[in-house]
């Protein structure tokens, strides 16, 4: 079949399938009738559209299509099929793609985030040295002060969480009406980041933790 269309692409656009019947913006020619007459058909700019029936599907459409191109007077070659199914696996291996880009970035992040503050809790274990020898020789075990700068943690990137949530929130109520990217907020959406920012807080602060609850009442009010 020879396309001609509008473009000169030779495939033909939505008008010209939709005039096809008026023969204004398309031709049908046979091949060998095309070769006959001294026409060429450049691979790159052939388009075979077919419509599979409600009995037919795409793979047995594809299959019969195949084997009339191999045919001796057609010998097409190089040829590449679109289907809806074709279609739909190249979009969810791009939604894996940017799930596994999206998810590396926000791993990086977490890490260099988390390093922080442990850096920010030793820092701080180191100022508080006296409040600690207070602390346990007023009676405060290991476990107490190891818990207090654990739950200090917590709190702290919890509360960070929930204002990035807020933050996050009106930027999508104000963004909601100009951007055409639907929009999806669950219960989960809000749940999941303080529920993971605590989980950061408890890991990243264990060392802190330990370094505190591991000085002693003396060293620590010698060192006040």
């Amino acid at each position: 079949m020879l396309f001609r269309s509008d473009d000169g692409s030779g495939i033909p656009d939505a008008a010209g399938l939709a005039s096809a019947s008026s023969g204004e913006s398309m031709a049908l020619i046979p091949l060998a009738t095309a070769e006959r007459l001294g026409l060429t058909l450049q691979p790159a700019s052939a388009a075979v559209f077919v419509l599979a029936g409600e009995n037919r599907t795409p793979e047995d459409l594809i299959a019969r299509a195949d084997r009339l191109f191999e045919a001796p007077d057609v010998a097409a070659w190089g040829r590449r099929w679109i289907t809806p199914e074709s279609l739909i696996r190249g979009v969810r291996e791009l939604q894996r793609l940017i799930a596994l880009t999206a998810g590396s970035v926000a791993l990086l992040c977490l890490v260099l985030g988390g390093t922080t503050l442990m850096s920010l809790m030793l820092a701080d274990v180191r100022q508080r040295i006296p409040e600690i020898g207070l602390r346990r020789s007023l009676g405060a075990t290991r476990r107490d002060v190891a818990l207090l700068f654990v739950v200090e943690s917590c709190v702290i990137t919890g509360g960070a969480a929930i204002a990035g949530i807020a933050l996050g929130g009106v930027l999508l109520a104000l963004l909601a009406g100009r951007i055409a990217i639907p929009i999806s907020l669950s219960s989960f959406t809000f749940i999941i980041p303080v529920i993971v920012s605590m989980l950061l807080g408890c890991v990243f602060s264990y060392w802190p933790a330990r370094v505190a609850a591991g000085l002693s009442p003396a060293q620590a009010l010698r060192n006040a």
